[in-house]
C-alpha cells in the first residue's frame, strides 16, 4: 500500500477518526476523505508523513482543531480543500513556500480566525504563491482591518471569497491589480466607504458580492450610484450582489451591457426612484431582487425576461396595476410584491394558480386573485374593460360631434359664400353695358338704312347689325343709351322709367307729336309742378273701362301721385257723375304726391340720357 498514490473515499457514510493507516501512505499524491462522517483532528505532521500529496480533499467532514502547519512540507500541494468543517485557530503564515498551490479553501470552518491583530497575517505569506487561482476563507471568524497586501496576491487569481466575516476597513482601490478575478465576494462583513471606481477595470469579473456591509455614499449623477465602469462590464455573467448595505440614490440605467447577467441583487438599501426599464434587456437573468428599498413609481415591462424564476419587488413604495405580463412568465416560480401601494385586480394565471408561490400582502387597495390569496372580491364597476368601452364610446362621440359642428359651418359658410356670388352675378348681368360708339351702331346698320330695318314696334323701329366685336343683336332707339362721353350702350331690356313714363302718359318716344324740339323728356318736364294732370293716360288710372271706379280700381291707382289743384275728381272715378267717398280721394291725392316725387327724380338723374328717344 505504501506504493498507492490515489485514494477516494468521498461520499460514503465513513466515520470515525482520520485513518492511522494513512500516515503511511507515503506515495498518495491524491487523497479524497469528502462528505463523510470523519472527526477528530489531524496529525501534526501530515505534511511530514505524505511530503508528496498535491491534492487534498476532506470537505464536509467533522474534523476539528488547528491546520497542520506540516504541510508546508508537501512543496508540491496543488489543492488544499478542507471547507465545511471545525478547524480552529489560525492560517500558518509558513504556506508561502507553496509555490504550485493555486487552490486554498478554509471555507465555512466557523471558528477559524481570533480577531487578534495577526488574523490576516497568512495573506502576505500566500502572496509568494505565484501559481494561486483560489482562495476562500468565508465565514470563519476573521476580524479586523482588510489588509492591503491581498491587492498583492498573485495576478492569476480567478475567485477571491472574504464573505461572512468581521473584516472591516475600506476595499482598496489597488484591488484592481488582481486583473483576472472573475468572482469577488466580499459581503456580510464591516466595509464602508464607497465602492472605488476602480473595479470597472476588473474586465473579467462576473460575480460582485458585496452584500450585508456598511458601504455607503452617493456617487455623482453622471454614472447612478454604482461606478460607470461596473456598469461597462459586459464580462458579468453569473452574479452582482450589494444586497444590504447603505448605498443610496437612484439605480443606474444603462443595464443593457449586462445580458447576460444571470442573478442581480441589489436589496435592502436605500435605492430611490425607479426600477430602470432596462432590466428588460439583461434576457438570461434568472433571479432578480429589488426588495427592501424606497423605489416607486409602476412595475416595468420585463416581459423578455423568459427565464426569470425569482422576481422581488417586496417593501418598497410602488404603485400602479400589477402588469398582466406577469401571469406569461414561463419560468417564473415565486413572485413577491408584498408590502407596496399596488391595487386593482391580483392576476389568476400562470404564477399566480399557487397561491404559496406569491406575497401581495401589504397592499390594502389589491382585490380578487385565487381563493387561497384571502383578498377582497374586486367591485363589479371596476374592471379595466368596461372602462376601455366607455372612454372609446366618449372619444367617438367627441370626434363625430366636433365634425358635424364642422360640417355645419362649412355648408352655412357656404351658402352664404354662393348667395353672395349669386347676388353679385345677378347685379353684373343687370349693370352689363357694353361699350358701343354712335359710329359703330351707325356703320353696323348702314346708316340705320331701311335694308336692316327688321320691323316697327310699339317702341320704335327695330334693325339689324353686325358688329366685329362678335356681338349680334336687334338694335333699336330705346334700346340704345349714350354716356357721359357719348358712348353708346346697348341694352337687353327697356328702361323702367320709359315704360313708367309711357304708362301714365299714353304716349311713346317714337309719337308724331315728338319733333323739333320736342321730346317724352320736355312732355312730361313742361306742366311740373302744377299741372301734370294734363298730360296723365285718365284710362290707365280707372282701367279704360268708362265704368264707375270700383274700390278694386281705387286700388290700382293707390302708388299714384297727381297732387293738383286743377284734379277732375270725377273724371279720375270715371265720370259717372257720383260723389267720390272722402277716403278714396285721400288716397289718390297721396298716390298724386308719390308718382310726382319719382318722375321729378327720374327727370333730374336721367335728363341727358332722354337724348337716345331722338335715335
Amino acid at each position: 500500500m505504501k506504493s498507492l498514490s490515489m485514494l477516494g473515499l468521498s461520499k460514503n457514510s465513513f466515520s470515525g477518526e482520520f485513518p492511522p493507516a494513512l500516515y503511511n501512505m507515503t506515495s498518495l499524491k491524491l487523497l479524497l476523505l469528502s462528505f463523510n462522517y470523519f472527526f477528530g483532528s489531524l496529525k501534526s505532521n501530515i505534511g511530514l508523513a505524505l511530503a508528496n500529496l498535491q491534492r487534498l480533499y476532506l470537505a464536509e467532514n467533522f474534523f476539528s482543531g488547528s491546520i497542520p502547519a506540516s504541510l508546508s512540507s508537501a512543496s508540491g500541494l496543488l489543492h488544499f480543500n478542507i471547507p465545511f468543517n471545525n478547524f480552529t485557530g489560525n492560517v500558518p503564515t509558513n504556506y508561502g513556500n507553496l509555490n504550485s498551490l493555486w487552490w486554498f479553501n478554509v471555507l465555512n470552518n466557523n471558528n477559524l480566525g481570533s480577531g487578534a491583530p495577526d488574523d490576516f497575517s497568512f495573506i502576505t505569506s500566500l502572496t509568494n504563491c505565484s501559481s494561486l487561482q483560489l482562495l476562500d476563507f468565508a465565514k470563519n471568524q476573521f476580524a479586523g482591518m482588510l489588509p492591503k497586501s491581498i491587492t498583492n496576491l498573485s495576478t492569476q487569481l480567478t475567485h477571491l471569497l472574504i464573505d461572512q466575516n468581521r473584516i472591516g476597513g475600506n476595499i482598496p482601490e489597488e484591488i484592481t491589480y488582481l486583473v483576472n478575478l472573475t468572482y469577488l465576494g466580499m459581503g456580510l462583513n464591516l466595509l464602508e466607504g464607497k465602492i472605488p471606481t476602480s473595479i470597472g477595470v476588473l474586465s473579467k469579473l462576473e460575480d460582485l458580492v458585496l452584500e450585508s456591509s456598511q458601504l455607503t455614499g452617493e456617487l455623482p449623477d453622471s454614472i447612478g450610484i454604482l461606478p460607470r465602469e461596473l456598469m461597462e462590464l459586459p464580462s458579468l455573467t453569473d452574479m452582482l450582489n450589494v444586497s444590504s448595505n447603505l448605498l443610496r440614490g437612484p439605480l443606474p440605467l444603462d443595464f443593457g451591457n449586462w445580458s447576460n447577467l444571470v442573478a442581480l441583487d441589489f436589496s435592502y438599501n436605500n435605492f430611490s426612484g425607479t426600477i430602470p426599464s432596462t432590466l428588460g434587456k439583461c434576457l438570461a437573468l434568472e433571479q432578480l431582487y429589488t426588495q427592501g428599498n424606497s423605489l416607486v413609481g409602476s412595475i416595468p415591462d420585463f416581459s423578455g425576461l423568459k427565464n426569470i424564476q425569482f422576481l422581488d419587488f417586496s417593501s418598497n413604495d410602488l404603485s400602479g396595476k400589477i402588469p398582466t405580463y406577469i401571469e406569461n412568465l414561463p419560468s417564473l416560480l415565486n413572485l413577491n410584491i408584498s408590502l407596496n401601494n399596488l391595487e386593482g385586480e391580483v392576476l389568476v394565471q400562470g404564477v399566480f394558480r399557487n397561491a404559496s408561490a406569491v406575497e401581495v400582502y401589504g397592499n390594502s387597495r389589491l382585490c380578487g386573485g385565487v381563493h387561497e390569496l384571502y383578498l377582497q372580491s374586486c367591485p363589479a364597476n371596476e374592471p379595466e374593460e368596461p372602462k376601455k368601452h366607455v372612454t372609446v364610446n366618449v372619444l367617438v362621440i367627441i370626434i363625430v360631434s366636433s365634425l358635424g359642428l364642422l360640417l355645419l359651418l362649412f355648408l352655412v359658410f357656404f351658402f352664404y359664400h354662393w348667395k353672395r356670388l349669386k347676388h353679385e352675378s345677378s347685379s353684373s348681368s343687370l349693370n352689363f353695358y357694353p361699350k358701343i360708339s354712335y359710329s359703330e351702331l351707325l356703320k353696323a346698320t348702314d346708316g340705320f338704312s331701311s335694308s336692316n330695318l327688321i320691323g316697327t314696334g310699339n317702341f320704335g323701329n327695330v334693325y339689324k347689325g353686325a358688329l366685329h366685336r362678335d356681338v349680334h343683336c336687334d338694335l333699336k332707339p330705346s334700346n340704345v343709351l349714350l354716356d357721359d362721353h357719348m358712348i353708346a350702350h346697348t341694352r337687353r331690356f327697356i328702361q323702367f322709367w320709359i315704360l313708367l313714363l309711357e304708362i301714365f302718359t299714353g304716349r311713346r318716344p317714337t309719337d308724331e307729336m315728338f319733333e323739333d324740339n320736342m321730346d317724352l323728356h320736355r312732355y312730361v318736364k313742361m306742366p311740373l309742378p302744377d299741372k301734370i294732370m294734363d298730360i296723365v293716360d285718365h284710362s290707365a288710372l280707372l282701367g279704360g273701362s268708362g265704368k264707375d271706379a270700383s274700390v278694386e280700381s281705387l286700388n290700382e291707382i293707390r302708388v299714384l301721385n297727381f297732387h293738383s289743384a286743377n284734379v277732375d275728381h270725377s273724371a279720375l272715378l270715371g265720370g259717372s257723375g257720383k260723389d267720390a267717398s272722402v277716403e278714396s280721394l285721400n288716397e289718390i291725392e297721396c298716390s298724386t304726391s308719390i308718382l310726382q316725387m319719382w318722375i321729378i327724380q327720374l327727370c333730374l338723374e336721367d335728363q341727358e340720357k332722354m337724348q337716345v328717344l331722338k335715335v
